[in-house]
């Protein structure tokens, strides 16, 4: 199912369903809820018990730092069914991962001139200590 996710959002990317924006102060990635189910095999009827977009982010500590990266959860509690729930949490996670790998080269150790790159360094630590926000 791992691979099949993967698969899924591969092809909504594909098909600009996915939205995102990615930089050194934070950012996102998303999908229209509607597109999800739909991917997923999940009843349309459920679209008004997600939000709008199901995605991941991360907030921006300051000082070049980035906080720890967060996706949409807790699906069941808003009452779709736990098979279906688990299933969208398991998209919400991937789209995580899809996050960290949108960030490029801001995680890189060394910046363009070879010098360290100190954000990231920051920003690696401050998701080691799961730090989120800074407010």
């Amino acid at each position: 199912m791992k691979n099949n996710m993967r698969n899924i959002l591969t092809e909504l990317e594909s098909t600009n369903k996915m939205r995102y924006e990615v930089g050194g102060r934070g950012g996102y990635c998303k999908v229209p809820a509607a597109a999800v189910l739909t991917a997923l095999n999940i009843p349309e009827k459920y679209t008004d018990m997600c939000p709008e977009y199901i995605g991941a982010g991360c907030n921006y500590l300051g000082g070049g730092l980035r906080g720890s990266i967060f996706c949409t959860a807790g699906f069941q509690e808003h009452g779709i069914p736990k098979t279906y729930a688990a299933r969208l949490n398991r998209f919400a996670q991937l789209l995580k991962t899809r996050y960290e790998e949108l960030e490029n080269g801001l995680n890189d150790e060394t910046d363009q001139d070879g010098e360290t790159n100190w954000e990231a360094m920051g920003t690696r630590l401050s998701r080691q200590a799961g730090v989120v926000s800074a407010y």
